[in-house]
């Protein structure tokens, strides 16, 4: 009789189980379904994230000021230009960028120093299109304004003034799809 019992508890576990599990595809399967529904509606965003070692330093006679962990450290005690290419890769979009955010690292010892960042889009024969910039004074992630006019075949890049003893960690930019 204790086999029996043991038989009906293991069958009525495993038919609970199967029911869940039942219940919990329905729903998997109800929001997989209500997301493709509303991807339809929804403006699709592509976003890069550069480490800050894709910079470079602007001027040749600097190269020796830099070094590359973390991104791209002003080794210094003054301020040294980069230049940053900031790969889009949405052809046709025209629309400009839907984020532009750069995390920056200070790690003076005599006081915060300010970054300053610009993001240029030029137009396809080279020419500028468009400049917003922005600065931060002390360590963190700011936010660079929009680009909100971009030509069919133009380009970004990015250019910044680092303090002292500083590094630009991180470009976080976006487009639209």
């Amino acid at each position: 009789m204790k086999n029996k019992n043991t038989v009906t508890n293991v069958t009525r576990a495993a038919s609970i189980f199967f029911n869940r599990k039942q219940h919990l595809k329905a729903l998997v399967l109800l929001g997989v379904s209500a997301c493709i529904a509303l991807s339809g509606t929804a403006q699709a965003e592509n976003v890069h994230a550069y480490n800050g070692s894709f910079c470079k330093n602007k001027y040749g006679s600097q190269a020796a000021d830099f070094t590359y962990v973390d991104g791209i450290r002003n080794n210094t005690g003054m301020y040294r230009s980069i230049v940053c290419p900031v790969v889009v890769d949405e052809f046709g979009v025209t629309s400009g960028t839907t984020m532009v955010w750069v995390h920056f690292t200070d790690l003076s010892a005599t006081g915060p120093g300010t970054v300053y960042c610009s993001l240029i889009s030029n137009r396809a024969n080279g020419r500028l299109r468009q400049v917003r910039s922005a600065k931060l004074t002390g360590s963190g992630w700011f936010r660079i304004p929009d680009i909100t006019v971009d030509d069919k075949w133009g380009s970004y890049h990015m250019t910044c003034s680092l303090p002292k003893t500083s590094v630009l960690n991180t470009i976080v930019i976006g487009e639209k799809n």
